[in-house]
């Protein structure tokens, strides 16, 4: 490499990086620039450019500054264990941010299914689902549920927490229901809920109406074993209704 200098602000230009974070690097010895000039400014070489795309690189990988100094300060570092314990970590990272993503969209769907922050529900729910079921849940749970239905239901249906355009157009059905003031189940837009609840309700069960039957019962009779977001009472005696009226008509 050819034994040019750089300037501080040359070296901020060339890589993006600020000034500041420059002079931090040399207050904690990460990297010392090679040389001054006589007025006392620093100067870096070809080689600290290539140190800098080093230490962008490790930062890369989610190592912190601590971390980074120690690579370059150790001859016999163990890569691979410092590797896997980075890996570790970002697995960690992973699954607090796929929880934290679960929650927002459950928040964020459950204001529009209530049409507002319904603390007591939204609390009620997240309990249901991340808190895990005593042993006597466990037991009513599976006199219900058998460990096949069990399977199909938690890959089948749609859920709160997850980015599933079915649970969207279903959120949105039941808050349009939820908002309307005359709950007529014989009224015609009433029907074509109804219409849109068995045509959702076909495509994810499949045929299997054994198991939509007992998901519905629980859902009305045992919410606290439930699999969906907790409906109240009087919406789903509306829906039971609209339901009845519109199998009734379509025989």
């Amino acid at each position: 490499m050819e034994n040019k200098t750089y300037a501080i602000s040359e070296i901020a230009g060339m890589l993006q990086i600020t000034k500041r974070t420059l002079r931090f690097y040399d207050q904690i010895g990460l990297l010392t620039p090679s040389l001054f000039s006589s007025g006392g400014h620093r100067l870096y070489t070809s080689d600290d450019i290539e140190k800098l795309y080093k230490i962008r690189l490790l930062k890369g990988l989610g190592l912190n500054l601590k971390q980074v100094k120690l690579i370059f300060e150790e001859s016999k570092l163990e890569w691979e264990d410092l590797l896997r314990q980075q890996l570790s970590e970002i697995d960690k990272q992973l699954k607090k941010y796929k929880l934290m993503q679960e929650i927002v969209l459950i928040v964020q769907r459950s204001i529009k299914l209530e049409g507002k922050m319904d603390w007591e529900n939204l609390f009620r729910y997240l309990y249901l689902l991340y808190e895990d079921k005593t042993v006597a849940q466990q037991h009513t749970l599976h006199h219900f549920i058998t460990e096949d239905e069990l399977h199909f239901l938690r890959t089948q249906l749609p859920q709160m927490k997850e980015d599933d355009p079915r649970t969207n157009e279903l959120i949105e059905l039941f808050s349009e229901m939820k908002a309307d003031d005359e709950r007529d189940p014989a009224s015609a837009k009433a029907q074509v809920w109804a219409e849109k609840i068995v045509i959702a309700s076909d495509h994810i069960f499949k045929g299997r109406e054994e198991l939509r039957e007992k998901v519905w019962r629980i859902q009305r009779d045992a919410p606290e074993l439930a699999f969906q977001y907790p409906i109240d009472p009087e919406l789903i005696d509306f829906i039971e209704k609209a339901l009845t009226i519109y199998r009734e008509k379509n025989k």
